[in-house]
């Protein structure tokens, strides 16, 4: 059996090495355009994007507030979330520019779903606080609809949206068949009542989105009682659980109902709690059900529910109303609150017409 050995000119490794190294240089020479035309493209590209602190300074001017993240996000101008984002990313999207911006130059959106020539966006549809403020500023001209709401902000487009926002534009007052955001409005117009702002604008928009999810009979028992509704909470409350910040609540002594969120979510969660009152439902058929199922449907619900029969009931029953396709899902996973709720809706069915704005 013959064996092969592999024998290596010494000239010829000389010239191979040579030539590795000779065709390195040439790769290097070439490749170094690139890199340095890549990182000026990042470097352009970082520089172009409006950063944190300009959205910052531009909302503590308007506003008098200190220009500093933390101020801003008390006073309800920005969100956790949205706190957390910019620290983290350094940069923000058109998005959150329209949702901070608009209420800073006090623009205060209404419901998205309220301007049905104004097709939603995919990446924001209609129902979230950035749908509310893309479709107000699409209304005012300040908004182009073609854009991606969750791209980062250019630096140019930052500047031209406050540029647009100083000339002062003003939402037309959206017309509804709600008594009381209308009686409110009047109110406004009539210098009776405080402007909306930050933190009242959210309880508006709250009840016009749940108003006619709300079963006619509690709005019919609410109504004859000479209940009211208050756009924001009275005072300060303590949260029931860490991180959670109260979003209404219901005065029986003083007769009203307040909401400071809006999710129509918080709306529905608080009729619920006037309801279930009026209705005269048995605390131990609460507490059943919240022994037997509440840990079932957590996850679905929420965690605020987990809290005690009453807040459960509150958020299974608010829950349910919006969101319809998935009350099949509760119904087998929770029939006896199921049944409950069901009971709630129509408990106070009585023969009152419901107010209107006529």
């Amino acid at each position: 059996m013959k064996t092969f050995k592999t024998v290596r000119n010494p000239s010829n490794s000389r010239i191979s090495k040579v030539s590795r190294i000779f065709a390195l240089i040439l790769a290097l020479c070439f490749c170094l355009p690139i890199f340095s035309v890549t990182a000026s493209a990042k470097s352009a590209k970082s520089t172009a994007e409006a950063k944190p602190s300009d959205l910052i300074q531009v909302v503590a001017e308007q506003t008098g507030l200190e220009p500093n993240i933390d101020a801003l996000m008390e006073a309800g101008y920005l969100s956790a979330a949205e706190k957390r984002h910019l620290e983290k990313y350094n940069a923000f999207s058109y998005a959150v520019a329209w949702h901070v911006l608009l209420p800073a130059f006090g623009i205060y959106p209404y419901p998205a779903e309220f301007y049905p020539d104004i097709s939603p966006c995919s990446s924001w549809s209609n129902g979230t606080v950035y749908a509310d403020a893309r479709a107000a500023g699409i209304l005012l001209g300040l908004v182009d609809p073609s854009i991606e709401p969750n791209y980062a902000i250019s630096k140019s487009d930052f500047t031209a949206l406050v540029n647009k926002l100083k000339t002062s534009p003003k939402l037309p007052i959206l017309q509804t068949d709600n008594p009381y955001v209308n009686a409110y409005e009047d109110a406004i117009a009539s210098g009776e009542a405080a402007p909306w702002d930050i933190h009242s604008y959210r309880g508006r928009n709250s009840l016009l989105s749940a108003y006619d999810l709300i079963p006619a009979g509690w709005l019919a028992t609410f109504q004859s009682l000479e209940y009211d509704v208050h756009f924001r909470l009275p005072t300060s409350r303590t949260p029931k659980i860490p991180g959670h910040t109260a979003a209404g609540v219901t005065n029986y002594a003083e007769k009203f109902i307040a909401v400071e969120n809006c999710n129509p979510r918080a709306t529905l969660h608080e009729f619920a709690h006037f309801a279930a009152k009026y209705a005269g439902l048995y605390v131990d058929d609460m507490e059943r059900c919240y022994e037997h199922e509440s840990s079932k449907v957590i996850a679905i619900i929420g965690i605020y529910s987990s809290l005690d029969f009453s807040e459960y009931l509150a958020e299974f029953a608010s829950y349910w109303l919006l969101h319809p396709n998935d009350q099949s899902i509760l119904r087998e996973l929770a029939p006896e609150t199921t049944a409950l709720t069901e009971y709630l809706f129509h408990v106070l069915d009585y023969n009152i017409p419901v107010k209107t704005t006529a």
